[in-house]
């Protein structure tokens, strides 16, 4: 018969696994420069959002002799250089589109302004109306 010494075993049971904690300084560095993003990010929205606002017209003021406002003094006046398309009348006086077409249109209709084709464009200008009405603006 052989004799093996006893050895003793122990067994451990696995206890709850722990993780490196970050340090207090990466934690702090990281709030930090997520609040400092957040903060730009909103400042550049504001931004973003206050341009397009003051890009969209100028300042408007009623005209309450005629029911106009400054858009429409605007494109009166420009008509009273001359003819012009939608295009031209946007580029000169700095209006969308879609705002100088509305406001031609009501100005149609009300009889200042006349539209006209030529080779298949639309072509705006005043009408005996218009130049006297922007006459009497301008005075």
């Amino acid at each position: 018969f052989l004799l093996l010494p006893l050895m003793e075993t122990t067994t451990t049971t696995p206890g709850p696994q722990t993780s490196p904690q970050p340090s207090e300084g990466a934690v702090t560095s990281t709030i930090l420069i997520l609040a400092l993003a957040a903060a730009a990010t909103t400042a550049l929205l504001m931004f973003i959002i206050m341009k397009r606002r003051f890009e969209k017209a100028p300042e408007i003021e009623p005209l309450l002799e005629y029911g106009f406002d400054e858009r429409d003094k605007v494109i009166l006046k420009t008509l009273g250089t001359g003819e012009a398309t939608l295009s031209d009348l946007s580029k000169t006086t700095g209006l969308n589109k879609s705002v100088v077409w509305r406001r031609l249109e009501r100005l149609r209709e009300l009889g200042y302004v006349e539209k006209i084709y030529s080779r298949g464009k639309s072509i705006y200008r005043l009408t005996e109306r218009g130049y006297k009405t922007l006459k009497e603006l301008d005075s």
